[in-house]
């Protein structure tokens, strides 16, 4: 079912070749320049105020550096979010004996649940006729996170000066502490998740050149992995 169509025309012989190619699958003529790698720190400053461009060079790159490390970067920041959700459930993370190999496992739920989302989109795109590629799916998604790796660096410090460990305990709650500074922080945390649908939708339109389609995707993506994380927050002591 080929609902969505994104493919690039070759000036040469005019066939149609899928966005990420390098030269045309029928007579080898160069599609578009030659990226790579990803140039890190160019790529992070792109994405505060032309995405679409970075996308680009990230899915026109042939080495997907850096992905690992930002991955790692964002896994870290969804332990500290399932251990503040955890909380409202009474199942507090940070509360068990043995919390090397609690955080050690919760790190390889979070990598696999991004790998598994990446997955899923690459099918959706499949399922409506649309040539993506998983790696390519992976990497917007990992760089889609920028705005949360920048409330890890920033925020996650602000909020464990103010409240401590009780920001990740609960015990007393954060907002019996100081209810205005804590809501404010939340509400600054929830605009840095927006920020991040709003990116990887972007990413998605890049692909797909249709925008209810990315907004759709970027929408549940984000909604299976807040709800994965509640899971998780919920049924974690059965896990271990």
């Amino acid at each position: 079912m080929k609902v969505l169509k994104n493919t690039v025309k070759c000036s040469n012989c005019g066939s149609e070749n899928s966005i990420y190619k390098l030269t045309c699958v029928e007579c080898g003529s160069y599609l578009r320049e030659r990226v790579v790698n990803i140039d890190l720190w160019k790529s992070l400053w792109t994405l505060l105020y032309e995405p679409t461009t970075a996308f680009k060079k990230i899915i026109f790159a042939e080495h997907k550096n850096f992905v690992s490390v930002l991955l790692l970067i964002v896994s870290i920041k969804v332990i500290l979010v399932s251990a503040f959700v955890s909380n409202y459930f009474n199942t507090p993370l940070f509360s068990y004996t043995n919390l090397f190999v609690a955080l050690s496992i919760l790190l390889f739920i979070s990598i696999l649940l991004i790998f598994t989302l990446a997955y899923l989109v690459t099918e959706a795109d499949k399922m409506l006729g649309l040539s993506t590629r998983f790696k390519d799916n992976l990497s917007l998604l990992t760089y889609s996170f920028i705005p949360i790796i920048i409330s890890l660096i920033i925020l996650t410090p602000i909020e464990y000066a103010i409240f401590g460990k009780y920001w990740f305990l609960h015990n007393p709650s954060p907002f019996f502490i100081n209810s205005f500074t804590g809501y404010i922080l939340v509400g600054i945390e929830v605009l840095m998740l927006l920020w991040t649908i709003l990116l990887f939708a972007t990413g998605v339109y890049f692909q797909s050149k249709n925008k209810i389609y990315s907004m759709i995707v970027s929408i549940i993506t984000f909604a299976i992995l807040f709800a994965s994380i509640i899971f998780l927050s919920v049924n974690f002591p059965n896990i271990i």
